[in-house]
């Protein structure tokens, strides 16, 4: 189980000599810990944006209206996972993201219709063309909510002494201590290269990677002439 609010603050304020470490963080009315709080809740937001992070990997579902071209992304949304939108009940992939341009030719061009969705993102909607009725589309995204509140609630920042940030410990630690020194205008030249190492070394134990292929072929070829039978197709 990763740091409560309160002994992450405890545990730096211990290693910084910031005596005596406080009792509560979330209504305490003490500088050093107001502005510790601050930010410990920039730290979070700046490092869920620094990677696609596996814990805060979401799936959204929804199912498109006939003549109805926009629909609002997940309240949670931070960014789109890149190449993961799919039409599910056609078992296609949707075209896009499409370019402000590219979606003026789709709606203005003499011909610009084809068997497959496209879609954008654009002013906090996803939008598809054509606004086509009854298609379960699905896509994943990276989600703001890098904290743990418990009971199945999630946030974009602490909010209680309870709260869990959902990124290594160390990592939290050693990076609060970075802003902690450079907003204090001190040296943290050592505490800035530990932390781009611990950084680099969580990033890549986030998740399982590929295996790079070393052949003239890609290894993920669904169906083609090398794959498919000649005859005596089963029935």
């Amino acid at each position: 189980m990763n740091y409560t609010l309160l002994e992450l603050i405890q545990q730096v304020t211990g290693e910084l000599g910031l005596l005596p470490s406080p009792s509560f963080v979330v209504g305490n009315t003490d500088p050093q810990v107001v502005q510790l709080l601050a930010l410990a809740n920039r730290l979070g937001r700046d490092i869920s944006r620094q990677y696609e992070w596996q814990k805060l990997n979401k799936e959204y579902s929804f199912t498109t209206v006939q003549g109805q071209s926009q629909y609002a992304l997940p309240v949670d949304w931070l960014r789109q996972i890149p190449q993961t939108e799919w039409d599910r009940t056609s078992r296609w992939p949707l075209i896009g993201p499409a370019t402000t341009q590219e979606w003026q030719i789709y709606k203005s061009a003499i011909i610009s219709q084809g068997p497959n969705l496209r879609f954008r993102i654009a002013n906090n909607f996803v939008e598809v063309d054509p606004a086509t009725g009854g298609l379960d589309l699905s896509f994943f995204y990276v989600s703001k909510n890098w904290i743990d509140a418990g009971g199945g609630v999630y946030r974009y920042k602490y909010q209680a002494d309870t709260d869990v940030s959902m990124f290594d410990d160390s990592l939290m630690l050693t990076g609060l201590k970075v802003q902690w020194k450079a907003a204090k205008g001190l040296d943290a030249s050592f505490d800035v290269s530990e932390f781009r190492a611990m950084f680099d070394t969580i990033k890549a134990q986030d998740k399982s990677a590929q295996k790079l292929s070393l052949g003239s072929f890609p290894r993920n070829i669904l169906l083609t002439e090398w794959n498919i039978q000649d005859g005596n197709f089963p029935s």
